[in-house]
């Protein structure tokens, strides 16, 4: 089975991140910002703009299909294409965007049970810490 964090996380194999078996997927599997990855996306694009494919048709998605692709142009990749930079090798993973929401919730609930049983204010310190990440302005990320 595939070891990255998305397939870890679908099929319920948190425990599984992190490990030395996942950090050795990750070094064996390096994203690449390569001709293959720009041509899938090239020819995602030609299919939806100049053939009228929907995003979501077959033909679309198996161009794109075992490399988690989407057929967007990333202006990283446009910017650095030609110094010969992977630009993937430039952002750090958020794990949080790749775990559905019900899948974060179940886990915040596992962890915040742990933090009972561990007592010593625990669950005290985490709303105080909490309580002190900015809001980032209006309307965008909103305290628990």
């Amino acid at each position: 089975m595939c070891p990255c964090p998305i397939c870890l996380v679908t099929k319920g194999e948190v425990p599984q991140l992190g490990t030395a078996r996942d950090m050795q997927w990750h070094q064996t599997n390096i994203r690449l910002d390569d001709d293959s990855r720009s041509e899938r996306v090239e020819t995602a694009r030609a299919l939806m703009f100049e053939d009228g494919e929907a995003v979501n048709s077959a033909v679309v998605q198996n161009s794109l299909e075992g490399a988690s692709l989407t057929p967007t142009r990333n202006a990283f990749s446009s910017a650095f294409w030609e110094f010969g930079v992977n630009y993937h090798q430039h952002f750090v993973v958020d794990v949080l965007h790749e775990i559905e929401l019900g899948v974060w919730k179940g886990l915040f609930t596992h962890l915040t049970q742990i933090g009972y049983v561990v007592g010593d204010n625990f669950i005290q310190e985490l709303n105080h810490r909490y309580c002190q990440v900015s809001t980032f302005g209006r309307g965008t990320i909103c305290k628990f």
